[in-house]
């Protein structure tokens, strides 16, 4: 007796397929190759920067690029220290010291995602993201919420 395996599909066809069901989740799509960023960065900055000033606009301009060094760049030594505090930024947020127009200091509790309110977030896929660094990757898909 012979067993035959339906056609298991190519990468390509798997990673389309994928595109397509988050597509219909109401995910928006963009080809990796047509993101302007600096080649080793992960974090697509604009997309963040976009995200914060939305929900944080009382936050000025140097407080907004701070918040997003802050989440671009965990700190720790090794990977799976900078995990962490990544995972702690993510889920617990971050608390901005910021100077008001009137000169006053301020602190503003930031997250990167609005987790009260998940409408509110950019879901986005990605594909054939090509990342620079010690082992240059290109992942076959990505998915990014808020840059």
């Amino acid at each position: 007796m012979t067993i035959t395996m339906p056609n298991q599909g190519t990468e390509s066809q798997f990673e389309e397929t994928v595109i397509d069901r988050l597509k219909l989740l109401g995910y928006r799509y963009q080809y990796g190759g047509e993101i302007e960023r600096d080649w080793r960065d992960v974090v697509i900055t604009d997309w963040l920067r976009s995200f914060l000033q939305g929900k944080y606009p009382q936050l000025p301009a140097e407080a907004i690029e701070e918040v997003i060094a802050r989440f671009s760049r965990p700190e720790g030594v090794t990977t799976e220290q900078r995990n962490l505090h990544f995972h702690q930024l993510l889920t617990r947020g971050h608390e901005q010291k910021y100077r008001k127009a009137d000169g006053t200091e301020a602190f503003e509790h930031v997250h990167p995602m609005d987790w009260a309110d998940a409408a509110a977030n950019d879901f986005r896929i990605v594909n054939q993201l090509t990342i620079r660094g010690e082992n240059d990757r290109r992942p076959d898909v990505l998915i990014y919420v808020n840059g």
